[in-house]
C-alpha cells in the first residue's frame, strides 16, 4: 500500500506463508516492513506489529517485524500453537536518530470449527516485555493485524 498526499508518504509490505512439515504439523512465517516520510502524522506512522506487543508502542519512521508460528494437530479437531517474533523501529529527525527493538512469544490452542474450510477458533496467551495479552482468535491472527 502506498499513500501519498503532498508532503506525506507511507509504504507497507506484508509477506506471509505456511508450509506443512509433517502430518499434523505446519510452520508459518510473516514479515512486515513499513516506511514513512518525515511529515507523516503520528497516527499514520509505522509500528511493530507482533502478537503480544501493544499497537503503536514501538513507532517510528521505519518499522520491520518477523514472526513465526508452529501448529500441531493433537487429536481430532484440537491443536496447539506456539509463536514468537521480533521487530525494530527506527526514528530519524534533523539531528536525532534512535532504534528500538521488541520481541514477543506465546502459546495457544485451537478447535477446528469447520473442516471443509479449515476454520479454527481458540485462545492465545502472548508475552512481551512489560505486557501479557490474551487473544480470542477466529481464523488466523495475522489477517487482522
Amino acid at each position: 500500500m502506498r499513500f501519498a498526499l503532498g508532503w506525506l508518504e507511507r509504504f507497507q509490505q506484508i509477506l506471509m506463508g505456511w508450509h506443512p512439515l509433517t502430518h499434523g504439523v505446519a510452520l508459518g512465517a510473516r514479515a512486515n516492513c513499513a516506511w514513512s516520510s518525515a511529515g507523516t502524522p503520528c497516527f499514520l506512522r509505522p509500528f511493530v506489529q507482533l502478537c503480544g506487543v501493544p499497537a503503536a508502542r514501538y513507532q517510528g519512521n521505519d518499522a520491520a517485524s518477523m514472526e513465526v508460528e508452529a501448529s500441531w494437530q493433537l487429536f481430532g479437531r484440537w491443536s496447539i500453537v506456539a509463536f514468537g517474533g521480533a521487530g525494530a523501529i527506527r526514528t530519524t529527525r534533523d539531528t536525532f536518530a534512535a532504534t528500538q527493538n521488541a520481541g514477543s512469544g506465546g502459546l495457544g490452542f485451537r478447535y477446528e470449527l469447520a473442516r471443509k474450510f479449515g476454520l479454527h477458533a481458540g485462545i492465545d496467551m502472548a508475552r512481551s516485555p512489560g505486557t501479557t495479552a490474551m487473544y480470542f482468535q477466529v481464523g488466523n491472527a495475522w489477517f487482522s493485524a
